[in-house]
Formats: structure tokens, sequence, C-alpha cells
């Protein structure tokens, strides 16, 4: 298990760039986006090893099994001299997902996938690689390649009457054939566990879904698959982190997600506020801002081959809450050399099939066919006050045949991007 997690940020960088930027009234954003070497004396990222919880069995209790009213133990008022000591503490590699209609979240592994309804462990250019016509090409899915489905259901659009218990709503929300179903306690909440025909993969022993009631009008769907990784410490995480409502808090785990898929690394920018996934065969390197007010390390991910070097720079400038992602693309753009703007492509297209382009759902700027020395592909995103730019490179109309692997590259990183928490 390999996740890059660099915590390094020095506050004289950040004064130095707020002052910059104070005195200027503008800042350079037309920069080469170079691949740079970094020599080991000024890497200021840090590997660590994160050593997750061990697994602890998600006791799906029937509801029956468990009694309603617990003794109540009175607990001994803490000396006045002995302090309170706060044991627990969020874990910062927990992205969060609010739903914008229906109002419920989950916190989960930052470099998950999270695609709102869905959350897999792995990009689609991992499951592309392992799979045949559209399955997994071992029948299951790799150790720890995990997709959760999570999903309100309004009464309103099936038909169903306000108030109407879970046991009679269900079937009329789904298609399925419904083999049995009884409440159970999945995590902290009741639920109606509903068991359905067939099986996805050999391993399983049911196919089954999860219901909650959000209130009389509404209800949640949760699926995991396989089966199996119901009880895993990061399905659990997620369980536990679950608000049902816009009104309840989502609940971030204080252990670390687990590690990255066989194939896969992580890395984790805690200070700049960002974490994707990337292939195994990268090397990664950082180096510190050497004057430039960023707000963390530049990291650099580079695979060589013969003819050609496919990378990515990763940086994060602080631009100030007022700034716009507009404002801030064409300034980039003003700041390329004379002439370079008009060979520059924006949102392609063909690329977003007409879809507004995210990253870690925010607004992006996709450009494509910036000029340099192998020209790169940006992708420029504003969250809370700091600009976010990755760079590829190199550009696939100067170098066509490095195509594959950087679209590659390009597909694992931007639909794993997430962003941490600045806090």
């Amino acid at each position: 298990m390999n996740i890059r997690f660099s915590k390094s940020i020095r506050a004289a960088i950040l004064l130095v760039g707020l002052f910059l930027l104070s005195a200027c009234g503008t800042f350079e954003l037309g920069m080469e986006p170079e691949l740079v070497a970094a020599t080991p004396e000024a890497s200021l990222t840090v590997t660590t090893q994160p050593t997750p919880s061990p697994a602890q069995d998600l006791e799906v209790t029937p509801v029956g099994a468990i009694d309603e009213t617990p003794p109540v133990t009175e607990l001994a008022e803490p000396s006045p001299e002995t302090p309170v000591q706060e044991t627990w503490a969020p874990s910062p590699l927990w992205a969060t997902y609010r739903d914008p209609n229906a109002g419920y979240g989950y916190a989960f592994p930052c470099h998950w996938v999270s695609q709102g309804t869905t959350l897999p462990s792995y990009d689609e250019a991992y499951f592309l690689d392992r799979s045949i016509r559209g399955h997994w090409a071992e029948g299951a899915p790799p150790d720890g390649a995990v997709k959760l489905e999570i999903a309100a259901f309004d009464y309103a659009e099936s038909g169903i009457e306000p108030g109407t218990s879970l046991e009679e709503a269900v079937p009329l929300a789904i298609s399925d054939n419904i083999v049995a179903s009884e409440r159970v306690h999945l995590g902290q909440r009741e639920a109606l566990r509903v068991e359905l025909e067939g099986t996805v993969y050999p391993g399983d022993a049911t196919n089954e879904i999860y219901f909650f009631e959000v209130s009389p009008t509404r209800m949640l769907m949760f699926s995991v698959l396989p089966r199996s990784a119901l009880t895993s410490p990061d399905v659990q995480g997620i369980i536990e982190s679950l608000a049902l409502s816009e009104a309840e808090p989502i609940v971030i785990p204080a252990n670390d997600p687990q590690g990255p898929l066989e194939g896969r690394e992580i890395l984790a920018d805690t200070a700049a506020g960002y974490c994707f996934q990337y292939p195994s065969e990268y090397t990664l390197e950082a180096f510190p801002p050497s004057g430039i007010p960023y707000a963390g390390d530049i990291s650099t991910l580079k695979l060589e081959r013969p003819f050609y070097t496919v990378g990515l720079t990763s940086s994060v400038l602080p631009v100030g809450e007022q700034s716009t992602l507009e404002e801030l693309v064409s300034q980039f753009i003003q700041g390329l050399p004379e002439g370079a703007a008009s060979q520059v492509e924006r949102n392609p297209a063909e690329r977003i099939g007409g879809v507004d382009f995210q990253i870690g759902w925010e607004p992006a700027e996709f450009l494509e066919g910036v000029p340099g020395a192998d020209g790169s592909r940006e992708i420029l995103a504003k969250h809370a006050d700091r600009l976010y730019r990755l760079s590829f490179v190199p550009s696939i109309r100067v170098n066509p045949q490095a195509a594959p692997e950087l679209e590659s590259l390009f597909l694992t990183v931007t639909t794993s991007f997430s962003f941490l928490p600045l806090d």
C-alpha cells in the first residue's frame, strides 16, 4: 500500500505569495509546463504508510435481536484537575459528496471515483484494462475493487402514497423480483434489507439492497458489489458517514482509508487540498516553488519512453475568494507567448460530450494544444480561494504516438481527483 502523503506547506511561502499578489495586483499563469527533475535535497514530499485499523465485521443485525432499551450507565464526572483528552479527529484523506437535489451526503476515500449515485474504488481506465465486453475478465472484481450505489427515491415519482412503509414502498419502486426482506441495523441505522433473485458474482451468497427511510415521502437505497465488501473498513466508514438529509452532518471517519488497488498509487497533498490516483508505472517527483507563490509542493509524474515522456504537473495557486474561473483562465491565456492563444482550443466538444467538464465536483476549464516545448493539455479549476492546475504533456498534436498513455493517465487522474478539506 503506497499513499504519497504530503503535509509540507511552509507559512513563509504562502505569506510571500500573498504579498506578491497584493503588491502586483495580478499573477503570471503563462508558465511553460516543463517537467523539471527534482534533486533529493529539494524534495518536500513525505511518503508514509498509513496503517488502516483492522477490519471489523459490520454486523447486519435483525432489529428484533437488539434490546432497544439498554440500561443507562452513569459515568463519573471527570476531576477538575484532570483535563478531558480529545481522542477522535477526522482523517484528512476522506472527501465528501452532498447531493444537490435530495440532500443526502457521504464521506468517501479521496482516491475513489465519486459520481454521485455511483461510487467505485477504481477508475474507468482500470476497468477497461481488466475487463472483456463490459465484464471483469476474471468473472469477479480484483481484490479491493468495490462499487457502491447510493440513490434517493421520491415516493411521488413512483406513485407511492406518503407515509407508506418501506415494506410496501420498495416493491413499488424497483422492478427486480424480491425473494425476501427483513428489518436490520446497518451501522447505527435501521434499514430494510431486500434480497433479490440471483447473484452478480459467484462469491456472493445473495444479491441484496438496503433501504433507509428518510421521510414520509422519500427513501434512500444503498448497495455494494461485491457483497463481501460490505464488511471492509472503507465501506464501513462510508456507511457510518452517511447523512440521509441536508440537515444531517457528514461524519468524517477517523481512520485513514485503505491503500490503492494493485497497479495504482495515490497522491494526497493535504496542504494544497487535493488527492487522486495514478498508474504505478509513473514516478513521482516534487520540488519546492522556487519563489513562485504556490500553496503546496509542485508535484510531477513522469513516464519515460524511448522517444517521448508522458507526464503531469499539479500545482495550486492562492488567488482570492473573489476571482472567477473565467477571469483566471483568461489571464492564463493572455500570459501565453504572442500568437499562442489562437492555437488553444477551450473545452473541446468531442472531449466532454456537451456536458460541463468538472474535477472533484467543481467546474473546470479544459485547454487543448497549449504551446510549449512538447505542448500540453491544461485543466484549471477554482476551489475556495485557490486555483488548481493540472498540466498533461505532451500534446497529442505534437506527439500523437503518446496518445494512448496520455489518455489513460488523463482519465485516471481527472475521474479520481478530489478536493480535500482546507481547514
